[in-house]
């Protein structure tokens, strides 16, 4: 089916305004066309394509703004606390933060600073997990078998 290209680009406009979309994958399954027809008619770096992106941008901040603000206005403390620690400094989010680790390196003399605790965590797992495959077993492990 042929679509027409000003068409398509008012659909776009019109349902990313009116759902409050705020991926472009997500517009696009709103779309009467295909994916790979939408990125036909609107290339990546089109004007077109760049106008849509910047009303999906717009209501992405839109909904950030809405979020904070009940956040803000909320009595439960969860959720006052993750709102200061948005617009907290990095000293206050560490003072709030109970399992802050900060280590601080380089790797490919590029200086690593603030790996997040996530991948802190996974990290460790694979210093555990290699020490634990590669020390030797002891005498008690071998008669075992464990």
């Amino acid at each position: 089916m042929a679509y027409n290209t000003e068409d398509l680009k008012e659909q776009a406009i019109d349902r990313a305004k009116k759902s409050k979309c705020v991926w472009i994958e997500e517009l696009v399954g709103l779309m009467p066309c295909s994916k790979p027809t939408f990125y036909e008619h609107f290339p990546n770096e089109s004007n077109d394509y760049k106008k849509i992106v910047e009303i999906l941008e717009r209501n992405r901040v839109e909904l950030k703004n809405q979020q904070r603000k009940k956040w803000f206005d909320s009595d439960n403390a969860t959720l006052q606390i993750a709102h200061y620690k948005l617009i907290a400094t990095p000293e206050e989010r560490k003072r709030l933060t109970l399992s802050y680790q900060e280590i601080k390196g380089k790797i490919d003399n590029n200086i690593i600073h603030d790996i997040p605790e996530g991948v802190m965590n996974a990290i460790k797992q694979g210093f555990r997990e290699a020490i634990k495959n590669n020390r030797p077993k002891t005498d008690r492990e071998d008669s075992t078998g464990r």
